[in-house]
């Protein structure tokens, strides 16, 4: 089972994701948070596989989340236990300026 958090402030888009993955019967909606801080917190919380992100939120936006999320992530010595979330970033920003964003340049 992959268990996936998603993050955004529009509900909406929220429930769009949610109702297009409960489709997958091997993906796992495992929570949801509003804003940065909370999809840090939420992803301290349940360990899940995969984020998504939208990279403007209030509080915190989706890249400094990222990099928290990241740098929280549990990390045991034996490499094939590693259990690492996947990052997946949406935003409306052209591509080269998402880029530059996740780079820190």
């Amino acid at each position: 089972m992959i268990r996936v958090i998603l993050c955004d402030d529009h509900a909406l888009i929220r429930r769009g994701i949610r109702d297009t993955l409960s489709d997958a019967p091997d993906i796992e909606v495992v929570g949801e948070a509003a804003n940065g801080a909370e999809a840090v917190r939420l992803a301290a919380e349940t360990v899940p596989d995969v984020v998504v992100l939208d990279y403007g939120m209030p509080l915190m936006n989706g890249l400094t989340a990222a990099r928290e999320i990241m740098a929280e992530a549990p990390r045991p010595r034996d490499r094939e236990l590693r259990r690492h979330a996947r990052v997946v970033h949406f935003s409306s920003h052209p591509a080269r300026i998402a880029r530059r964003n996740i780079r820190g340049n």
